[in-house]
């Protein structure tokens, strides 16, 4: 359990957002044969539903009636009835997959340093090569 939170801490991984109809689509396309978690919740506070990747919430694609806390459901997925809609559910009811996000990773900034020094190692060692 441990070296699965230290990987999503350096990968930052999580479950994805859709921010747009056109975003949507596009996932429809991709996946539309199954339904799949995706990173929205109301676990925090009931009927405010957030991103778990702290974005702005700009678009949503409930199916008709949904959401509706059926039984404490706090989890959405997409694809419901093969329509590309969101229904909620209680994240234990079914062992579905998700669309998962990555965050770039950035370097950090003594690699940033090393590569240019190397570079110049480098050069150095040209010079007195041919020297």
């Amino acid at each position: 359990m441990e070296s699965r939170n230290k990987c999503k801490r350096i990968i930052r991984i999580h479950l994805g957002s859709i921010n747009d109809a056109a975003e949507q689509s596009w996932l429809q396309g991709q996946f539309a044969a199954s339904n799949l978690w995706i990173g929205f919740t109301d676990r925090v506070t009931e009927g405010t539903w957030e991103w778990i990747s702290g974005e702005a919430v700009t678009y949503t694609n409930w199916a008709g009636g949904e959401p509706n806390d059926f039984g404490g459901e706090d989890y959405a997925v997409m694809n419901w009835n093969g329509k590309g809609e969101w229904n909620d559910l209680n994240g234990g009811q079914v062992n579905y997959c998700g669309i998962i996000e990555t965050a770039p990773v950035p370097l950090p900034s003594a690699l940033l340093l090393f590569a240019p020094g190397l570079a110049g190692l480098a050069a150095l060692r040209r010079k007195f090569r041919h020297s």
